[in-house]
């Protein structure tokens, strides 16, 4: 999925297909711009993409997403999470904390809690 597409608007289509249960999308764009990257993974978005990524890199992220909880170019660095912080696992049920956050991935709820101010 692009962000921007002659006649439909890339974050809105991701809206619908995912509230559809139609397909796990990975958003492949030109606009490196983080308004595009939260709107898409807000939307639903299993992972984003810059179209200068290498033929490997964006097969790789397609099988990425097809399998995983989803995928977000650049790559970040990994940070460590401290006690009381973001980043912790809980072993009891995953997808019942989602859903009270009111999201449908992993990659949702990191968006909100950096948009809470958590990480």
């Amino acid at each position: 999925m692009d962000v921007q597409m002659p006649r439909v608007d890339g974050i809105d289509a991701t809206r619908e297909i995912v509230r559809e249960e139609l397909a796990e999308l990975l958003v492949l764009t030109t606009f490196d711009l983080d308004e595009y990257v939260f709107g898409a993974l807000r939307a639903g978005a299993a992972g984003f993409l810059l179209k200068t990524a290498g033929p490997g890199d964006i097969l790789s992220a397609g099988r990425r997403v097809a399998g995983s909880p989803g995928m977000v170019s650049p790559p970040r660095p990994k940070r460590r999470a401290g006690p009381g912080r973001v980043g912790t696992r809980s072993p009891h049920r995953p997808d019942a904390t989602l859903a009270k956050l009111g999201c449908v991935s992993r990659v949702q709820a990191a968006i909100l809690a950096r948009q809470a101010g958590l990480v």
